[in-house]
């Protein structure tokens, strides 16, 4: 499909890629997927390669809450109505969720001045702050938004089945979190211990 898109735009990939950070003067242009948490060294080389000026911002998500999200996403909101052996079959969202291991690879090949490290929680309760942190770290400064945050996480809606596994299984990057950020990591790790 996208091979028959772009021929007949007489676009190459990477021109059509380029294409969508074509702002107006007054605008700063971006993009975000999670996709980008796992890519390896070439990948982030290749991006580079495109735009060696790239800023990254990285959230941050309770690794538990992120992998529920994800399966819950993926499967249509499961509710607790999984088998186990169904839940172990997503274990390929694991890796996104390996932060600091991400953050290495990136800082590898980005200067940390240009990667900004945020967290959920901080837009969820400090929704102003958390922007005019963002717009610092970007260069902008945006007079007027209005924000609204909606939280629709947290444990409840896990099974506690599926959250003692995911917390197993997140324990080691959870211990190495708390000890390199601290603050709301130390709290998830506080809770995933509980479980």
């Amino acid at each position: 499909y996208s091979r028959f898109f772009l021929g007949r735009l007489k676009l190459t990939p990477e021109e059509w890629y380029q294409s969508l950070f074509d702002p107006a003067e007054d605008q700063l242009c971006g993009e975000f997927t999670p996709s980008y948490d796992i890519l390896p060294n070439s990948s982030i080389e290749y991006m580079l390669s495109l735009n060696n000026e790239l800023k990254i911002i990285y959230l941050l998500r309770n690794p538990i809450e992120r992998q529920w999200s994800s399966i819950s996403m993926f499967t249509g909101n499961p509710g607790d109505n999984l088998p186990m052996s169904e839940i172990k079959k997503y274990d390929y969202f694991h890796p996104f969720s390996d932060y600091l291991g991400n953050l290495r690879r990136y800082l590898g090949h980005v200067h940390p001045d240009r990667i900004f490290v945020g967290f959920y929680e901080d837009i969820l309760f400090h929704p102003d702050r958390f922007l005019e942190e963002v717009q610092g770290f970007l260069g902008i400064d945006v007079e007027e938004i209005n924000l609204k945050a909606t939280y629709t996480g947290g444990y409840s809606g896990i099974k506690s089945e599926y959250a003692a596994y995911f917390s197993r299984q997140n324990m080691e990057n959870l211990q190495s979190m708390a000890g390199v950020f601290g603050g709301y990591t130390r709290f998830w790790l506080d809770v995933a211990r509980e479980i």
